[in-house]
């Protein structure tokens, strides 16, 4: 455990490596925030608060969101509330704070790529995400196209990448097939995952690796025709773990 101050918090911090469903339901890191708060005459000492957790879009502008809280914390405050030791106002007031505190932490950290809280807030949704709708969708697209070649090694023996040459079985190829981006499990994840797919290609600079192009005999000579230079230079390579038995001349 760290304490940093952050405005005129000091915040006792725990990473750990702990890892958690985050802000879009993907794989993220927990942190946990610990601070005294005081509201009226009323002391909570050590209250959690934690980070990274996955928020539901539909409460996105109410204040506080983004932040989860101790709920033994909160129970002790509105204790306070009853016994005229503080008002509802004030317990208020500290949790926003406290919130809006965090929130311009992480949005000094570029958590999620974002710079702003409608970016912080965005999740796939937002005016410059629907202006890249066509564009991702485009990608998503020819990576299924590719995919869906890969299931026919005899009819696509080649599968090429920039200046590389592959054979179709070929361990970086099956490895491209398997990349993190444009996959999912069952059709309702799909709009789902394109709209993580769209976030991520508008506010950060996160590209998915593209699969490799799966290529028949006829595509390929084409391809490789293509990048022979005026003196007859190759401008291709064949990969030198699969060594694919392909003309160099």
């Amino acid at each position: 455990m760290q304490s940093r101050s952050v405005d005129r918090y000091v915040f006792a911090t725990t990473a750990g490596g702990i890892t958690v469903s985050g802000w879009d339901g993907l794989p993220a890191q927990l942190e946990i925030f610990t601070v005294t708060v005081t509201v009226g005459s009323e002391t909570v000492p050590d209250m959690r608060f934690y980070g990274g957790l996955d928020h539901h879009p539909i409460r996105r502008e109410i204040q506080g969101w983004g932040v989860a809280v101790e709920l033994a914390g909160v129970m002790q405050m509105l204790d306070a509330i009853t016994t005229a030791k503080t008002d509802i106002g004030e317990v208020r007031a500290a949790l926003v704070d406290i919130a809006e505190t965090l929130e311009r932490k992480w949005l000094g950290e570029g958590v999620r790529g974002a710079s702003t809280p409608d970016s912080l807030r965005c999740f796939g949704d937002c005016p410059r995400c629907e202006a890249n709708v066509a564009d991702v969708r485009r990608i998503r697209a020819e990576v299924n196209r590719r995919r869906e070649r890969y299931q026919y090694p005899d009819r696509y023996p080649y599968a090429v990448s920039g200046r590389s040459v592959h054979r179709i079985t070929c361990r970086e190829v099956k490895r491209s097939m398997q990349s993190l981006g444009f996959t999912s499990d069952t059709a309702e994840d799909e709009e789902r995952l394109f709209r993580i797919e769209l976030r991520a290609y508008t506010h950060t600079d996160v590209r998915h690796e593209e699969p490799r192009l799966p290529l028949t005999p006829e595509e390929f000579d084409r391809w490789r025709a293509e990048r022979v230079g005026p003196q007859g230079g190759l401008r291709y390579q064949p990969c030198k773990i699969c060594n694919p038995d392909i003309a160099l001349a």
